[in-house]
Order: C-alpha cells, then sequence, then structure tokens
C-alpha cells in the first residue's frame, strides 16, 4: 500500500471533514464483529472479521482494537499490491496469515522477527505473495473494459446476394464476463451474426461478429449504432481507523458490480442502382450495291464489281472460260488463259499419252516415264531415243534389232522339195519367225 497509509491520524480527519464539506457520499462504519487469535507457537495473531468483511492490519507496530471496536473510513485505494493480496486471500487460518505477514512485508518491508527466526510453510508462502503482489502494484481493480474494433470503418459493404454486411467486429472484454449487443437504428431484418452465420446476441471477449442487412431492406441510407454492454467486479480497498495512535488500521477488500457498455457506429450506403442509358438505334448507312458479274441495264460488270466491256465480262463471268477454247486463246481448269499445251494437258483426258513432256498412265493420270513405260507396254517401239522390246521393255538398239527388226528370208515355192526343205531349215534356224516380217513403228516420237 502507498505512503498515505501511514499518514497521521490527523490528516484523515481532515480528509474526512474536507469530504464532508465536498459533498463526497460518506463511507458507514466499520465494526469489529469478531476478534480471535492465530497462534504459531509462542506468538499470536489477531484475525478480524467485520460488517465488511475480514479485515487486516495495515500497522503491524500497533496493538489491535478489540471485538466491538468501531472505526471511521479514512481513505481508498484503487490500486496496487495490497489490493492484489485481498483479492486472492482465502479465508482459513493459514491463509489469514500468509496474507497479513504478506502485507506488512510488502507496504512496510516489516517482517516480525519471530516469523524470521521461526520460518515455516505459511511464513514462505507470505514471502511469495509479497514477491507476486510487487509485480502487480499497478493492478487496477476498477479496470473493467468493453471494446468493439470495427474494420473498414464500421460500413458496410454490398455482398453476391445483395444484402449488405460489416466488416469483422471484434469484441473484447477485461475484467467482465460475457457482452450483451444491440443494435440501433438499424433496418428491418437486421442480424448480428457470428463467423457460422448464426444470430448472436450475447458473446465471449475475443469473439468476431458481424452485421447484415438484408437486401429487400437495403433501400435506403442507415445510420447505426451497435453497443456492447459487460458486468465485472470493480474491486478497491478501503482504510479504516479508530483515530487513536495506539491502535491498527485496518483494510478491507470492498466488492461492487460494474457494468461498462462500448458502441460503435455502422453506415449503411446502398449502392445506387444506375438508370441505364437507352442505345440510341444507329441510322443505317446506305451501301452502294456493287455488281458482280452481272448485266445492269446496258452495262456489264466484272468479277470485281467493275464496269467492263462484254467481252471482259464474257471472258470473266462466263462459265465456258473454264477448259474450252475460246477464239485462238484457251482456258485451263481454274479459268485463266494458258498455252494449248497445258490446256490440252489439263483439259483432255490421255490415256497411255505423252503429251510435251508429261506422261499419262492407262488411267489418264500423270506418271514418271518407267511409270508410263510400265503400264503401257510399248512392244518393238521407238519413243524419244528409246527401244523398247518384245516385252514392252526399254532395251539397246542392238538388242531392239535382234527382237524386233523383219528377218528377210526368200520365200520359195513351198511346191517344190527344195524349197520346202528350205522353209523347214529357215525354221530351224529362225525359231518361230516365218515368212517376210517388218516391225519398225513409232506411235510418237518426241520433240
Amino acid at each position: 500500500m502507498k505512503k498515505y497509509f501511514k499518514k497521521l491520524t490527523i490528516f484523515a480527519f481532515i480528509a474526512m471533514i474536507a469530504a464532508t464539506a465536498l459533498g463526497v457520499k460518506a463511507q458507514s462504519a466499520m465494526t469489529i464483529t469478531n476478534k480471535s487469535y492465530i497462534y504459531t507457537g509462542s506468538r499470536k495473531e489477531a484475525k478480524f472479521q467485520t460488517n465488511k468483511g475480514y479485515a487486516y492490519c495495515i500497522t503491524p507496530h500497533k496493538t489491535g482494537p478489540a471485538q466491538g471496536t468501531s472505526l471511521s473510513y479514512q481513505s481508498k485505494e484503487t490500486t496496487g499490491g495490497v489490493l492484489y493480496l485481498l483479492s486472492s486471500a482465502g479465508t482459513s487460518d493459514s491463509d489469514y496469515l500468509a496474507t497479513q505477514l504478506a502485507i506488512w512485508q510488502y507496504d512496510s518491508n516489516y517482517l516480525p522477527d519471530f516469523y524470521k527466526q521461526n520460518s515455516n510453510a505459511t511464513v514462505e508462502r507470505s514471502k511469495t505473495l509479497a514477491k507476486e503482489a510487487a509485480k502487480y502494484s499497478s493492478m487496477n481493480g476498477l479496470d473493467i473494459r468493453v471494446d468493439i474494433t470495427a474494420s473498414n470503418g464500421g460500413k458496410l459493404s454490398k455482398t453476391s446476394d445483395g444484402s449488405y454486411k460489416s466488416g469483422p467486429l471484434t469484441v473484447t472484454t477485461a475484467n467482465a464476463g460475457s457482452a450483451s449487443l444491440k443494435l440501433t437504428g438499424a433496418p428491418s431484418g437486421t442480424k448480428i451474426v457470428n463467423g457460422s452465420n448464426t444470430t448472436v446476441s450475447s458473446v465471449k471477449g475475443g469473439t468476431v461478429v458481424y452485421v447484415v442487412v438484408p437486401a429487400s431492406s437495403a433501400k435506403s441510407a442507415a445510420n447505426m449504432k451497435i453497443t456492447a454492454s459487460a458486468t465485472g467486479t470493480a474491486k478497491w480497498v478501503e482504510r479504516y481507523t479508530t483515530g487513536s495512535s495506539q491502535w491498527q488500521d485496518l483494510v478491507v477488500l470492498v466488492t461492487e458490480p460494474k457494468t461498462v457498455t462500448c458502441t460503435r457506429p455502422l453506415t449503411l450506403t446502398p449502392e445506387s442502382t444506375p438508370t441505364p442509358t437507352p442505345t440510341p438505334t444507329p441510322t443505317p448507312t446506305p451501301t452502294p450495291k456493287s455488281y458482280y458479274c452481272q448485266k445492269v441495264g446496258n452495262d456489264y460488270y466484272g468479277i470485281k464489281g467493275k464496269k467492263v466491256t462484254f467481252a471482259e465480262f464474257d471472258k470473266e463471268c462466263n462459265e465456258h472460260y473454264y477448259c474450252k477454247p475460246v477464239g485462238k486463246d484457251y482456258y485451263g481448269i481454274d479459268g485463266k488463259k494458258v498455252s494449248y499445251e497445258q490446256y490440252d494437258k489439263e483439259c483432255n483426258r490421255h490415256f497411255c499419252d505423252i503429251v510435251g513432256d508429261t506422261y499419262f498412265g492407262k488411267d489418264g493420270s500423270e506418271v514418271t516415264e518407267e511409270e508410263y513405260a510400265d503400264q503401257c507396254f510399248h512392244i518393238c517401239e521407238i519413243i524419244d531415243g528409246k527401244y523398247y522390246g518384245q516385252d514392252g521393255k526399254v532395251t539397246t538398239e542392238d538388242d531392239y534389232k535382234n527382237q524386233c527388226e523383219a528377218q528377210i528370208v526368200d520365200v520359195p515355192d513351198t511346191g517344190a522339195g527344195d524349197n520346202l526343205l528350205f522353209i523347214i531349215l529357215g525354221s530351224i534356224f529362225l525359231g518361230t519367225v516365218c515368212g517376210v516380217v517388218s516391225h519398225k513403228r513409232s506411235l510418237r516420237t518426241s520433240k
């Protein structure tokens, strides 16, 4: 306890007079309802019970007042280590003695020599309590708080379903129980929900909640308020005195329920629905007429839509210019002007024929020279300087002569016996060749 607990009685008396003059509520007197003793070996300590609860001596060098003694209110202390010690004190003899010794050690740095010389578990416990009290010297028994932290400045935002929802609202409390929640100025159907989207009206400290306005009610702006209320127990220490310099001053813990509130504003600003601007119907731009391969009046238009002569129109647009000769001009399969050779090649079907340097097979398709030779079997023919034998394959000139050129044999009168013999001998030497045979033919000679 702070040093003002050690002030002289006269100052306490002056303070009470001043408080009365200023209209401060006067405290009722303390009366000792029971005074017993706690014995420890050859030493005893008084244990005070009063009309205000268990009281403890704050002046260890003085004699304690007797039972029935009335003490007057002197001062009030809402913070400090003595407040911590009285808040955690027990009522058994050992608890009471440990608290009493701890108060003397913390407030007056005093421990009777008897306990220094005869330390026991209770004395050691009092030393521990005194050290803890020093750590809690800033403890405030009136520090009961509730708070709401609103993200996004308390503005509600539109969700995908058209409703409006606040950002996270974190409710915190200090030295208080659960906080009750209340909305004011909210549109119909507005609710407070937790993270599971469950409607809540009371939450523990540290809980995050949200305020949701249904889409059907979010038609106009609204300034709402959310209020959290929580109740805790306020604690403080009161000091009482007999007014005698010989008798002890006593301190007692006083508790009182205390409700605290916190209010935060919330803003609903519905998004305006823009009025759709009608899209003007574009005025159609006249499209100039174009004529492709058409006769308009006495005019002719070609394949590019431009006016042409009749001859050009007829040439560009009439289908007889595909694989057909027109006058002295020839047009191929794509309607373009080509040479006669190209026209003949593209437009006429050739079977086992040669057109220029192009060979056509037996089905009329273009083939290689070798494929042409294989397919068309030029037997005993000379084509483009190449010799084809009796089997239709290309051979040498000598082989060609041996195979294909005629063997001239005079044919005698078969009626004479010697002529008949000559024919038989000729058959033997010439094989199946009889009579006069001449086989020298070229269907086509290359240029």
